[in-house]
């Protein structure tokens, strides 16, 4: 399989059997695609629901929802959130969508980060997150963190 990237210069292939996300984190890092003129899109920046840290899904939304962090299941993607409370009780923000949406505008080379809403009062919510900007490098520092251990 091959992705083909597109860029004001023409289009580039990649040969690769990997999905594109894994070739660009693991190979070339974002800031690779930035250098080049190539936009970058974070998508399902609430990894499909459970960044929310609430296994309640909104009627609409799609209730069965196949997991999209490094669980085996949604349960477990949403236990994970326990990991980053500290983002919570330290004050750094309100909720887990909270950081998600200020997680997202924290990276300067994303250009466009997806969320999936179910109403209107979500997408004003998450206006409201963005309006408060990005998270403070205190917080970002605290997640690197907890990467690198977990």
């Amino acid at each position: 399989e091959s992705a083909f990237i597109v860029t004001n210069e023409g289009s580039v292939g990649i040969g690769t059997s990997r999905p594109l996300h894994d070739f660009m984190i693991e190979r070339s890092g974002i800031g690779t695609f930035v250098v080049t003129g190539i936009g970058t899109v974070g998508i399902r920046i609430l990894a499909g629901g459970a960044l929310s840290g609430s296994v309640e899904r909104h009627p609409i939304a799609q209730q069965n929802v196949a997991p999209i962090s490094t669980s085996n299941t949604f349960q477990e993607d949403v236990n994970r959130t326990s990991d980053f409370q500290f983002l919570i009780t330290g004050g750094f923000v309100e909720n887990f969508v909270e950081a998600s949406v200020r997680f997202a505008i924290s990276n300067n080379d994303l250009d466009t980060a997806l969320i999936g809403l179910s109403n209107f009062d979500q997408l004003k919510q998450a206006i409201t997150y963005v309006d408060r900007g990005p998270l403070t490098q205190e917080a970002i520092d605290k997640i690197k963190e907890i990467w690198a251990i977990t």
